[in-house]
């Protein structure tokens, strides 16, 4: 698929089930209305959307990129916003996720079963506001979210990471009854002290 000169979507593209697509270039897309589903594809190498900077509005629109098995990075360096959901999940050759300037995510921010994934950086990102989940990712090594405020009741559930021993969020805050879990970790008791006083340190938990 290559629609280079395409630059807006008022509602969904979804490439998906696609069993013998091997790329996408969309080098001048900038809006998506709704969603951008890119899932169970024969992808190849890198995926990349260098003038993408919004997808969704008012709380409606997801970005998908799932089930490619031989996609090696997903980048969107401009984007800035996703109304509802950013799910990256299952795609077993990914080694690198990067979006750099993401300010928000307006519901679930997630990443699953993502083998040879090792480190998850938002350094922008200040809300997501349904929550974060990272799902069974053997490698995973740190998550980062230097600018992250508020999270939700829900908060973060991060789980089946065997090789994570790294988590930083210095500037969050959680909402009273936030869940937290980090299950099936290698977190040193530092970082597991550091993160229970983020959360005593400004609501109940």
């Amino acid at each position: 698929v290559s629609l280079p000169l395409l630059k807006r979507v008022d509602g969904t593209l979804d490439l998906g089930a696609n069993p013998i697509l091997t790329s996408v270039t969309l080098t001048a897309l900038q809006v998506v209305g709704t969603h951008l589903f890119l899932g169970s594809n024969n992808l190849t190498g890198p995926l990349s959307f260098p003038a993408l900077v919004s997808v969704g509005s008012a709380g409606n629109g997801d970005l998908q990129t799932q089930s490619n098995p031989l996609l090696t990075s997903v980048s969107c360096p401009l984007l800035t916003s996703v109304a509802a959901i950013l799910q990256i999940g299952m795609n077993n050759s990914l080694t690198s996720v990067s979006f750099p300037l993401l300010q928000s995510v307006g519901n679930l921010l997630f990443w699953e079963l993502d083998p040879v994934l090792t480190t998850i950086s938002f350094p922008s990102l200040t809300s997501a506001a349904g929550g974060i989940i990272g799902d069974q990712c053997t490698l995973l090594q740190s998550i980062s979210f230097p600018l992250l405020g508020n999270l939700p009741a829900f908060g973060i559930d991060c789980h089946g990471c065997p090789t994570m021993t790294s988590v930083t969020f210095p500037n969050v805050t959680f909402a009273a009854n936030t869940s937290i879990f980090f299950n099936g970790n290698a977190l040193t008791a530092a970082s597991i002290n550091l993160i229970l006083a983020r959360g005593v340190a400004s609501a109940t938990t």
